[in-house]
């Protein structure tokens, strides 16, 4: 269970921080992978959908989308944008390693922002308990930050851990197919680097 101060941070960060946009990866790998008729019959989950950006995102192409976050205030808003597009989608209020999404079977997951905000004990749990949620042929995205992202030197609060590549491996291993990519993005003249893992997966 987490502490009141570490949710309070969270439904700060949703209520003022949270993205406006679907994350650009995002956007590339869903249309590189589902053509119109697939997202049309297809079923995506937004794991840590903060307030839902890129939920939206999904359901706006087709999807029937399934978002959940730990923040009632992402919920909250997550809910509301739907709302105000006229779009349809299941929100819960859920911990990553307690997901529980009934009978569903899953064609897409998408993560952006969410493992490095967590430790690798409650990653592995969460992957190993998505298992049973996977479609044959579902396709994962996973977006998180890197060991020697400039974030993880405590100049962001909410982030946890910076994951090295040993560890990407160790973890993914649930899935019996995965590829790992590196995602670097540079600011001030290359002075801030954000390093980040993108891991794709297919069941």
């Amino acid at each position: 269970m987490m502490s009141d101060p570490e949710r309070d941070a969270w439904n700060g960060w949703n209520a003022e921080r949270a993205p406006r946009y679907p994350h650009q990866k995002v956007v590339q790998f869903v249309f590189r992978n589902f053509d119109e008729p697939r997202r049309r019959h297809s079923s995506a989950l937004d794991l840590g959908c903060g307030s839902g950006a890129n939920s939206a995102f999904l359901a706006e192409n087709g999807f029937s989308v399934v978002s959940t976050d730990l923040s009632d205030v992402g919920v909250a808003r997550t809910r509301q944008l739907f709302r105000d597009r006229g779009l349809e989608g299941l929100q819960l209020v859920q911990r990553l390693d307690e997901t529980d999404l009934g009978n569903a079977k899953l064609d897409l997951i998408i993560s952006v922002g969410v493992f490095d905000c967590v430790t690798p004990d409650v990653v592995r749990r969460t992957l190993e308990r998505l298992t049973q949620y996977l479609a044959p042929g579902c396709l994962g995205f996973f977006l998180f930050a890197h060991s020697r992202d400039f974030r993880i030197t405590g100049r962001v609060p909410l982030l946890e851990h910076g994951y090295s590549r040993a560890e990407v491996d160790s973890l993914f291993r649930t899935f019996p197919e995965f590829e790992v990519d590196e995602y670097i993005s540079t600011y001030q003249s290359n002075q801030i680097v954000q390093h980040e893992w993108i891991v794709t997966t297919q069941s």
